[in-house]
């Protein structure tokens, strides 16, 4: 009887961990998790550039197929203007964002807004910086104005956004002694905003997306469309360039910043 008690008494002693086991055990945890949590914060990144990519890709396809199929070689009406409503003086002010790195004002007369005859009215915000844009439901422009070439967002040459746009659309312009990029003469390029009232809704696209990379309840969220306006060819209706998202940034910009995520060095 003595003995069995002993017996059973030392096995139990053998039961759970010491404290040097457990200290190794968190320890070993806490390597693992150092090593996975960069790893998961790469992956993450690198998934926001390829979906970054997708969707400007997508975007500017459904712009295409909307030409051909819905538009009569015209592009969607009802765009974001990327201004805010006023007086339509050239006072107007732009939402700060990516895109208020990448534009400036401007305006288009006569030949130049011609080239903009599928477009009958844009969107403007409400006035007020941002008035409207905190509560604002799908982050968009919701005035409407009539289009007439006046209060539009030109694509900045002379900003670090502008040239990377400029490398991808017109990389024979590179000035060797300088290293910048210029618009080619007689095109103006302008940015619109790709909001949920435009008629992509509901012939190509269900709804608009926003730029999940961006503060979507500060500033303006969504896509845009870059348009080159020919001024010295009377008639001809603007082109689509390219498609970029909140930051600015094109679809290979975007591809770019996917590969350079997947190979750091």
């Amino acid at each position: 009887m003595k003995a069995s008690l002993v017996k059973k008494t030392r096995v139990s002693r053998r039961d759970g961990f010491t404290l040097i086991e457990i200290v190794m055990v968190i320890m070993i945890i806490a390597i693992v998790a150092g090593l996975a949590v960069p790893l998961v914060g790469s992956l993450r990144r690198s998934a926001n550039y390829a979906a970054q990519s997708s969707t400007t890709a997508a975007i500017g396809s459904n712009l295409e197929f909307f030409r051909t199929t819905y538009g009569n070689n015209g592009y969607p009406d009802g765009l974001d203007s990327l201004v805010l409503s006023s007086d339509n003086t050239a006072e107007i002010s732009y939402v700060d964002s990516g895109f208020g790195r990448l534009i400036k004002p401007g305006t288009l007369a006569g030949d130049e807004a011609a080239c903009f005859n599928w477009l009958s009215t844009v969107y403007d915000h409400t006035d007020g910086a941002f008035e409207g844009l905190q509560g604002n439901p799908g982050n968009t422009a919701t005035t409407p104005r009539a289009f007439d070439g006046s209060n539009v967002a030109l694509l900045d040459p002379d900003t670090t956004e502008g040239q990377k746009v400029l490398t991808e659309l017109y990389p024979e312009t590179l000035d060797t002694g300088t290293g910048l990029y210029s618009i080619p003469a007689g095109i103006q390029l302008v940015v619109l905003g790709i909001g949920r009232s435009n008629e992509l809704v509901g012939r190509t696209m269900q709804s608009i997306p926003l730029d999940p990379r961006v503060d979507n309840s500060k500033v303006y969220g969504r896509y845009a469309a870059i348009f080159a306006c020919y001024t010295e060819r009377a008639g001809r209706r603007a082109q689509l360039k390219c498609v970029v998202n909140g930051k600015g940034r094109t679809t290979n910009d975007a591809l770019s910043e996917f590969n350079q995520s997947l190979n750091p060095e």
